[in-house]
């Protein structure tokens, strides 16, 4: 590796870092507008290191029908949701997330991509997506978590099935 991208992966490493200890949340672009990431978040790099990554859905949605429903179980920060958005604004979006520190970045985000496209159609529900849970507590690192399964008392984990959600329910 020459002596320039060693220097450059360092200087990315150090604002990486100051980034996460500060927690300044990074902002990523799509086309006309961007959106904020937690500083943890991978996206950036998986994208720089391979172009393609997290580039399926957005292509599939260029295929879609206008005002067609897009269902996002599990919608983390958003950023599906925006690639998606960008190739295909005229889709409406129905996004589910259960972790209340990626439910906070959506919901941002949605706001934000709203104040730039007012006419988007895309909702927000902070819940999680399970037909058969009886109850459990989301556990993991910041940047993924998964149900452990428990009594219906544990935590505050709101679940729900997904065709119990009136806003899709209601969907043609």
């Amino acid at each position: 590796m020459i002596k320039g991208e060693l220097i450059r992966r360092g200087i990315r490493l150090v604002k990486r870092t100051t980034r996460t200890i500060l927690h300044i949340p990074i902002s990523h672009r799509y086309g006309n507008f961007s959106i904020l990431l937690p500083p943890y978040h991978n996206l950036p790099t998986y994208q720089m290191l391979c172009p393609l990554y997290d580039r399926f859905l957005p292509h599939l949605s260029k295929y879609l029908q206008p005002h067609d429903l897009v269902i996002d179980v599990g919608a983390n920060c958003g950023d599906t949701l925006a690639g998606m958005f960008e190739a295909n604004p005229s889709l409406s979006f129905f996004c589910v997330e259960a972790d209340e520190e990626f439910f906070g970045y959506l919901t941002r985000n949605i706001t934000h991509i709203k104040s730039r496209y007012p006419e988007a159609s895309i909702t927000a529900f902070q819940a999680f997506a399970a037909a058969n849970v009886k109850g459990g507590l989301l556990q993991g690192s910041r940047k993924t978590k998964a149900i452990v399964l428990g009594s219906p008392q544990d935590g505050k984990l709101r679940r729900v099935r997904l065709d119990a959600i009136p806003e899709i329910s209601a969907s043609p």
